[in-house]
């Protein structure tokens, strides 16, 4: 039997620290080894200890949660699964940690502590497990600002694993991109060099003749705010629109959009119930919601619906996919970034055989291998792509 994965606590209640201590502390895959009351008090146990992974609150005394997350980064890097509370100041601090390298997040209840504490026990474990089985986080890839596609030229993105044209991709790539059958079947064998680099062109010229724009649909869990901030900024102005699943609660999809916006020449916001996908303007679905796609009188709009009980996830990849495969068919453009888990998978598979061309972000490039994996399993991903490379993917996907 594996050593269980060795756990420090960085709280400063003492309640926290007993609840978290309850949770995790399950004897076989996990085991507390320590608690510490702040982060100056944490430094000590880090050395003592040298736990596997951090639980980290971000106010407490002496030393905020997010200086020490900065010095730990710097200095000692730890997976880091950070505690956050569900009001506009802890969302804000929860994106920073994300950005500084914590692997993932959990929410502190507001009522009943105990109880919704032991609701929450299954999912606290595993994103636990997740940042122990990722080990130690790889410095954020800094943004790097490419220019536009000049007059509607593709650009080359055969490092991608997408071939281009003429072009016979090397032993070690990925496979290519399938060309996309008639029936708007997935097909298993990869096509040759020609017919792989043809495929986004042949998209392309049916969505014109059927008189639709490209839709792109993202989705993403742990891991993924990070993994969105080297995509969506690297997708040009005049973009095809869409629509992102991002795995968080509400206030922080909004918090999320309004960062992502900053760095983007695309528009990005949350979604609002309504809204026209609209070249250049990415949305993403409201934490605690279900968003899907309808054809409006003037092209797709997006419906943002009540939490759906018998979803795991609220928004959910596949709801909002199975949408798009029902509504959009071959003018979409999937992808399934980092994440824990299958959500996206079933419904990845559902657009690509509506005809929509379809990817998933690579295993070496994922924080967790989770979603993508599944989504290549299921055949819903044609291809797997690094994620220094999506971008260009999907503009090449787009015919662009």
């Amino acid at each position: 039997m594996s050593t269980p994965k060795r756990i420090l606590i960085v709280d400063d209640s003492a309640v926290m620290r007993e609840l978290l201590r309850a949770v995790l502390d399950d004897g076989t895959e996990l085991k507390v080894v320590g608690v510490a009351s702040d982060p100056i008090f944490a430094r000590q146990r880090i050395a003592e200890l040298r736990p596997d992974v951090l639980t980290l609150d971000i106010e407490m005394p002496r030393m905020d949660g997010l200086s020490f997350l900065e010095e730990l980064m710097r200095s000692t890097p730890l997976p880091v699964v950070m505690v956050s509370s569900l009001t506009e100041r802890g969302a804000q601090a929860t994106l920073r940690a994300l950005e500084l390298g914590a692997f993932d997040f959990v929410t502190k209840p507001t009522a009943d502590v105990r109880n919704q504490f032991d609701q929450m026990a299954g999912a606290i474990r595993a994103k636990v497990r997740a940042a122990a089985a990722a080990g130690p986080p790889r410095r954020p890839a800094p943004l790097i600002a490419r220019p536009k596609p000049v007059g509607g030229t593709a650009p080359l993105v055969g490092r991608a694993g997408i071939p281009t044209a003429g072009a016979q991709p090397p032993a070690a790539a990925q496979a290519p991109v399938p060309s996309a059958p008639a029936s708007g079947a997935p097909n298993a064998a990869a096509g040759n060099s020609a017919a792989g680099s043809s495929a986004a062109n042949g998209a392309a010229a049916r969505r014109r003749t059927a008189g639709g724009e490209p839709i792109i649909a993202i989705a993403s869990s742990t891991g993924g705010t990070e993994a969105l901030r080297a995509v969506i900024p690297l997708l040009p102005a005049d973009a095809p629109g869409g629509v992102i699943v991002q795995h968080m609660p509400e206030k922080f999809t909004a918090m999320f959009a309004a960062r992502l916006n900053e760095l983007s020449q695309m528009s990005v916001r949350e979604a609002r119930d309504g809204d026209r996908i609209e070249r250049g303007t990415m949305l993403i679905a409201p934490g605690g919601t279900q968003c899907i796609l309808e054809r409006g009188p003037m092209g797709f709009v997006i419906r943002v619906q009540q939490a759906r009980a018998s979803e795991l996830h609220n928004p959910s990849a596949n709801v909002l996919f199975d949408s798009v495969a029902s509504c959009v068919g071959a003018q979409a453009i999937g992808a399934v970034l980092t994440g824990m888990g299958e959500d996206g998978a079933r419904g990845l598979a559902a657009m690509r055989r509506a005809g929509a061309r379809t990817l998933a972000q690579d295993q070496k490039t994922s924080v967790v291998y989770g979603m993508p994996r599944e989504a290549m399993r299921q055949g819903g991903a044609e291809v797997a792509v690094p994620l220094d490379r999506v971008a260009e993917a999907l503009l090449h996907l787009a015919g662009r």
